[in-house]
């Protein structure tokens, strides 16, 4: 009896060992924003890059067929370009103001997530799966760079403004900005003389501060495929298209016009979403 009970344990050992299996994934991403654009104003998003990494776990459900549960560190988000009307936000002592003008923006947008995607796989040959699924994303760390062109339409010869780019969505504040203490660019507003802080925060242009940009998740469904080039080592493809508005209305704000009866930012209620894909290798163990 006990050597019965030893083999009918062995054999449900060995056969949980067939039936899952964990694996590691890591690849690039190029992914961009899929929202409203002022066309006028050469207003654009395109694809940006990124990269991804992390761990998987396999469930087997018949014997060409299986769940895919994963934890991924992944970098998402998009190239914003603009250049046409605009405006900046100018603080100095003799009082705050907006001044008009046209605006050029470059600015990178990669934002960090904690990506737990659920796929379900079909081998279609021994070489080549299928997969689809869902995925949820929890927002970790929401950069920004770039650099930023402003001519005065009234004042052309006295504020005309360059400035780099460096933003912090999660943690800048209203006006924020950091200057190196050997560099201070500067404006003429009057015969005053305004310095302004060489690395803009990702606020810097709004005159106070109603929560950050982006929300803190994304979620949406994905498709792909991989090749197996041996039994363990793989190379995929995976689309992702986001469900989920990622920006906030309060954080979001039209850097094309001001609202003239209290000349304050225009808050946006357009809906941004995530799309891209993905290119990976990776290994089932």
């Amino acid at each position: 009896m006990k050597k019965i009970i030893l083999v009918l344990l062995i054999g449900f050992v060995v056969q949980l060992g067939n039936s899952q299996s964990v694996g590691i994934r890591a690849g690039l991403n190029y992914s961009k924003f899929n929202g409203p654009v002022i066309a006028s104003a050469n207003e654009k998003y395109s694809f940006a890059s990124g990269f991804h990494f992390g761990i998987n776990y396999n469930q087997l459900m018949t014997d060409k067929s299986y769940l895919r549960f994963e934890i991924l560190y992944t970098q998402i988000g998009s190239k914003y370009n603009y250049n046409g009307p605009g405006y900046y936000y100018i603080r100095y002592s003799g009082g705050n103001f907006y001044e008009y003008g046209n605006m050029k923006m470059n600015l990178d947008i990669s934002n960090a997530y904690l990506s737990l995607p659920i796929t379900y796989h079909y081998q279609v040959t021994k070489k080549i799966e299928l997969h689809a699924g869902v995925y949820g994303g929890i927002l970790v760390a929401p950069r920004g760079s770039g650099t930023l062109d402003f001519d005065s339409y009234d004042e052309p010869n006295r504020i005309f403004i360059t400035q780099s780019l460096d933003y912090n969505y999660g943690g800048d504040v209203a006006g924020g900005g950091t200057t190196p203490t050997t560099l201070f660019p500067h404006i003429y507003v009057g015969e005053d003389v305004v310095t302004l802080p060489s690395f803009a925060g990702a606020y810097y242009q709004y005159q106070e501060k109603d929560g950050n940009r982006f929300r803190w998740f994304d979620a949406g469904v994905s498709v792909g495929g991989s090749y197996f080039f041996n039994r363990g080592f793989y190379g995929g493809l995976r689309f992702n298209y986001g469900l989920v508005d990622i920006t906030r209305t309060e954080g979001d704000v039209s850097f094309s016009t001001l609202n003239e009866a209290n000349d304050n930012a225009i808050h946006k209620t357009t809906n941004d979403k995530n799309f891209g894909f993905e290119v990976s290798l990776g290994f089932k163990f």
